[in-house]
């Protein structure tokens, strides 16, 4: 799998909330930085993408993407949260996450600041 599918992979499985996609795409080993939160491992994939805000839906969407090397992906985000009782917009958040890529296209590590 390329990079760039792996990224897209993963960025519409959180989305959806698909656990086992989300996690298809990452090492098992994989070591994750939130912040200043580290979290490793595919089950941490898991958690993170069934994580649901009783008030909020949140979508996550690259908005640019520029490959540094052939393992390191630079993903410019934006994260929308819309309120789940009316549709209204909530929140627009600009992020970075920084993707690192083994040479088969699985993702090794993954830091969102």
């Amino acid at each position: 799998m390329s990079s760039q599918a792996a990224i897209e992979t993963f960025f519409s499985a959180m989305n959806a909330q698909d656990a086992d996609a989300a996690a298809a795409v990452v090492h098992p080993d994989v070591e994750i930085t939130l912040g200043g939160h580290a979290l490793s491992g595919q089950a941490a994939v898991r958690e993170l993408a069934l994580q649901e805000d009783p008030q909020l839906v949140f979508e996550n969407v690259p908005v640019s993407v520029e490959a540094e090397s052939d393992t390191r992906v630079v993903v410019a985000a934006r994260r929308t949260s819309h309120w789940r009782e009316s549709g209204e917009l909530a929140a627009q958040d600009d992020y970075q996450v920084v993707f690192d890529l083994d040479s088969a296209g699985v993702i090794t590590r993954i830091e969102m600041s």
